[in-house]
């Protein structure tokens, strides 16, 4: 019977219980400058305090997910708080700030009793050499009500299925998959200490207090560029309509909300299910905005009347990720060579239906060229979208690009040069081609408050194309 090699005082009650959510590091300023512009609020640890407030832990959170400053002391508070468990969402990209603060914690009082989580638990080994106790892979509501009962000495820790540690002799043990949480069961995310200030300062259709909801967990794709998939062991899963529509009224009633912006990978991917969604907002009468993200291929059997339902029920924003115009780049990352003409069409809707449109491109796919990201540049230019993100490729662990494709096969583009095309077509689209003019034309017609972010919007903005400028690689491995 295995158990991690520093958890030698059993029985431990599990009576306070840390949760941490660290912010992008520092070797990654390109993205880091993204996600403190967007300031969404971090979900996943929601559910577990969630979970665990349900079993009468009492829980602190600390969202440091876009303050640097509060990320670097959070250790003190930590270690002046004494809990009896610590737990770390960890990304590929954030588990270094997360390895720093736990680096810094009080010893011997949390041997044995540090935690890590979420996508970055690829991650494992380089976290357990680092002081990670107990590395949870996949959903944690279940697994970490199971850790509670192996921290009383009730269940074995390697029973436990989904966990990472080393054992007493230093040999790492993985106790097999990780369980697969039942949505329907989910506890509403605790938003008991939610920031107002929250908000993606970029979306144009913002309005305050605003909430996060998971519609979904899993993507049906398989681009190459991401790694989703392997987080969510391949799998989509929608959660029950009505389990959704609750919870969103509860934001409204309770918390005041005015603006979702849904987490899912794809919403209403599942058949029936946003026809669902609008009939239930209907019969509720709830009113609040909402965005979405969609693939170019969703709804595209009935788009108008799906989108239209939408509008009607209060979704103000549609986001793509559309990543190339080029058919031979978005076959060359497992994307479908028709996505272009499918967006042209989805474009030609939500402008008609005056929703806000969102496309995301990624500048320096395997074989892209100056010639492929013109083409990309002259698509964006002639289906006319209100706001366009052109960003450099970024090399996720997980993904095949990252892991497992041959680097012959990458762009001969230089970091520099993918910059400069990523600045060139910013400006071409929003200066000479009239995008912000119909970006400021949208916002004094229909949220004229959003002016507000135009300071704040103006010094990330500033950030991200000094960034670019400066020559550094931005598409580095994380």
């Amino acid at each position: 019977m295995a158990r991690p090699r520093n958890v030698n005082r059993l029985p431990v009650p599990v009576r306070r219980v840390a949760l941490v959510y660290s912010p992008i590091a520092s070797g990654v300023p390109l993205l880091s400058a993204v996600e403190r512009a967007q300031m969404r609020p971090g979900l996943g640890l929601r559910y577990l305090k969630a979970a665990l407030q349900a079993q009468g832990v009492t829980v602190d959170l600390f969202d440091n997910l876009y303050d640097p400053i509060a990320a670097d002391r959070v250790h003190e508070r930590l270690n002046a708080g004494r809990y009896d468990l610590v737990g770390f969402h960890t990304t590929s990209a954030s588990r270094g700030r997360a390895l720093a603060t736990i680096a810094r914690l009080a010893r011997p009082w949390y041997d044995g009793r540090v935690l890590a989580g979420g996508p970055g638990s690829m991650h494992a080994d380089e976290m357990l050499a680092s002081g990670v106790d107990v590395v949870a892979h996949g959903e944690g509501e279940d697994t970490i009500a199971q850790l509670l009962k192996a921290y009383v000495g009730e269940v074995p820790f390697d029973a436990i299925p989904g966990l990472s540690f080393q054992d007493e002799a230093g040999a790492t043990v993985l106790t097999g998959p990780p369980r697969v949480t039942d949505l329907a069961k989910l506890p509403f995310p605790c938003w008991d200490d939610h920031d107002p200030a929250f908000g993606d300062m970029f979306n144009i259709t913002l309005r305050r207090p605003f909430y996060v909801v998971m519609g979904s967990r899993g993507c049906p794709h398989r681009c190459s560029f991401c790694a989703s998939h392997q987080h969510w062991r391949r799998s989509y899963r929608p959660r029950p309509v009505e389990h959704v529509l609750d919870e969103v009224q509860w934001l409204v009633d309770r918390h005041g909300a005015r603006y979702i912006h849904f987490l899912d990978d794809i919403f209403g991917h599942a058949p029936g299910w946003a026809d669902a969604f609008c009939d239930g907002m209907e019969r509720r009468g709830i009113q609040v905005d909402f965005a979405v993200v969609l693939h170019p291929f969703t709804f595209r059997k009935d788009r108008a009347r799906i989108l239209a339902r939408l509008k009607s029920v209060g979704c103000r924003l549609v986001s793509y990720g559309a990543q190339s115009a080029d058919p031979d780049i978005l076959e060359g990352i497992r994307r479908h060579r028709g996505e272009p003409d499918a967006l042209r069409e989805a474009i030609r809707i939500t402008n008609e239906l005056d929703l806000v449109s969102v496309l995301t491109f990624i500048f320096g796919l395997p074989g892209d060229t100056g010639q492929s990201l013109r083409k990309t540049i002259d698509f964006v230019h002639e289906i006319r979208p209100t706001v366009v993100d052109f960003h450099p490729l970024l090399y996720l662990p997980g993904s095949e690009i990252a892991d497992r494709m041959d680097p012959s096969r990458y762009s001969r583009l230089t970091s520099e040069q993918i910059n400069r095309w990523c600045m060139r077509a910013a400006f071409e689209y929003y200066i000479l081609h009239g995008g912000g003019l119909r970006v400021l034309s949208y916002v004094a017609r229909n949220n004229p408050g959003w002016f507000g972010n135009l300071v704040p919007i103006g010094r990330y903005a500033a950030e991200y194309l000094g960034l670019l400028v400066d020559r550094r690689d931005t598409r580095r491995f994380l």
